[in-house]
Order: structure tokens, then C-alpha cells, then sequence
């Protein structure tokens, strides 16, 4: 029997927006459609996480047909001519190569691909110098889109790209959620969601798939929940209180960087350097930065 054509694609990373962005569209896909979950995965914690958000989105919805298409790709030790690779520890292509396989995937149904994230990381505002320039990823900065869409288009390839989510912060998307399914059923699944932006903390003797709770994933996490008025109950390594976590935790705390990140409002400065595409209004980025700010800064203080 052929698989029926997708009503809706979303790239399910296991990160707390793409779970609320692929929750909310089965919610509101027709009895008997079709939802495609599009994963990908290089560090092996993140799958465990991937797996069970699927699980609870068909329990949540159970009139729908969900098919997950998880994909695990690493670059091997050598070539194809049997040198080695040299260093590279960034996993700068993860990011091109999870669109690559989305479009893939929605190609079939001639509907966008969803890439749920939220419009505040995705203007993705220098929270600090580990934040600048090319040490920062854009992959959902809505220029970034554009263009990749229009030079998609220009070679004959499949290129139509969503992010439902572009003009909330990710405290907003927290409470679409709350609002569609209670603040309860909202704590529980996004609670089940990663957002640590230390999948190798299994080196330093952590359990993998940990949260440390002081990165800068996991703090604007931390914050949405508040500002969502949602109970968050993620176990952070932050609040053991053995202390057998306290270097680790120490190490990767950015939490004095976004206390002066979040001390004041974002100046219109900060918008004028984002390179926003043509028609997305300046004084829209710099009013949603603000509310990002804000939601930080009420977690903060």
C-alpha cells in the first residue's frame, strides 16, 4: 500500500520549539491526514529524545497517521581516498544538511517545509562574544531563508520553507502550547524536550543527554517557562545539590553574559547590524528582540 501524501512536513530536532511547532500542527491537520517528522542526528543522546516527542504527539493525537523519518549522518574517520579529515570540531553543515533532508522529504507533498523556531533566536541578537559574527549559527534567520529559498529556485530544486514562528518569542510559542493543551499537559511535554547546547557532556562523566541549565540554550529555555507561567520540570545539573556537577556546570555557565545582555533594552544599533531580508520591517526585530530581552530579564532578576 502507498503512503499517503503528507498534509504538513516539520523538522523535529528534539529542541523544545520544533516540538511545540510539530505538536501544534497535528493539532490542526484534518481527521485522517498525514504528518510527516523529519529528525536528524549525529550525538546518538539526542535520538532517545526525538523517539519519545514522537510518541507523545500520537498519543496527543491519535486521529492522525505521524510517520518520523530520523536520519543518523557523521562524517567517517577518512576520505574516500583513504586520507584523514583534518580537525573540525564545529558541526557547522548539521544545520544545512537537516534543511537538506527536509525538503527531501516534503518535496512529495509540494507544501512548505515547517522549521519551528522562534522569530528572537532566529534574528539570533549577539548575546555575548561567543555569540558574534561566524562563531553563531543563523539557520533559521529569516534572511538566511530567503535566500537559500531564492537560489533553491534558481537551480531547479525544491525550496519552500516556513517558520510558523518567526514573529514570537520562544515564551510565546510556550504558551500557544499551554493554551491548545493546559498548562499541565504544556509542562509535561516540553519538559520531555532538549535544548542544552552540551551533547557532549557524556566526557566529562555526565549522563548523556543531560541539561546543565546555565548554557545559553537552556537558560532562554529556563526563562520561557517562566514567562509562560508554565512549571518547568527538566532536571538541570545546575540545581544538584551533591555539587558532583559544580566544574562542569562552572565551565559552561554564560549566565553573567546574559546578565548584561538582559540588563537593558536592545538598542536599534543592534537591528541595523542584522541584515534583515527586504520587507521585513527593522522596527518589527527590534520590538521582538525587546520581548526576548524582557522575558530573559524577568527570569533573571
Amino acid at each position: 500500500m502507498d503512503e499517503a501524501t503528507p498534509a504538513a512536513t516539520v523538522l523535529l530536532s528534539g529542541g523544545a520549539d520544533s516540538a511545540a511547532g510539530a505538536l501544534l500542527t497535528a493539532l490542526d491537520l484534518a481527521k485522517g491526514s498525514t504528518l510527516q517528522l523529519v529528525s536528524h542526528f549525529s550525538a546518538t543522546s539526542i535520538s532517545p529524545f526525538q523517539k519519545d516527542l514522537v510518541k507523545r504527539i500520537k498519543q496527543a493525537v491519535p486521529d492522525i497517521t505521524v510517520v518520523h523519518r530520523q536520519t543518523n549522518l557523521n562524517r567517517t574517520a577518512k576520505r574516500l581516498d583513504g586520507t584523514g579529515f583534518k580537525s573540525e570540531p564545529s558541526s557547522r553543515s548539521r544545520s544545512l544538511l537537516f534543511l537538506a533532508l527536509g525538503l527531501a522529504a516534503a518535496q512529495r507533498s509540494g507544501k512548505p517545509l515547517l522549521i519551528p523556531e522562534n522569530g528572537f533566536a532566529s534574528l539570533n541578537p549577539p548575546l555575548g562574544p561567543e555569540r558574534r559574527g561566524s562563531l553563531s549559527t543563523r539557520t533559521t534567520h529569516p534572511r538566511f531563508l530567503t535566500e537559500l529559498q531564492e537560489v533553491l529556485t534558481q537551480v531547479g530544486a525544491y525550496g519552500l520553507i516556513e517558520n510558523p514562528f518567526q514573529q514570537l518569542t520562544k515564551g510565546q510559542v510556550f504558551r500557544q502550547v499551554a493554551d491548545r493543551i493546559g498548562e499541565a499537559g504544556a509542562s509535561e511535554y516540553l519538559s520531555a524536550t532538549h535544548s542544552c547546547s552540551h551533547t557532549d557532556a557524556r566526557y566529562s562523566g555526565v549522563a548523556a543527554g543531560s541539561s546543565c541549565g546555565v548554557c545559553f540554550g537552556c537558560l532562554v529555555r529556563r526563562a520561557s517557562f517562566h514567562a509562560a507561567g508554565i512549571t518547568d520540570t527538566t532536571n538541570y545539573l545546575c540545581d544538584d545539590a551533591t555539587g558532583r556537577y559544580a566544574n562542569f556546570v562552572n565551565q559552561k555557565s554564560v549566565i553573567e553574559a546574559m546578565y548584561d545582555f538582559a540588563a537593558e533594552d536592545p538598542k536599534p544599533r543592534m537591528v541595523m547590524r542584522m541584515s534583515l531580508p527586504e520587507g521585513y520591517s527593522p522596527s518589527d526585530a527590534l520590538e521582538l528582540c525587546r520581548r526576548g530581552a524582557g522575558e530573559l530579564r524577568a527570569f533573571l532578576s
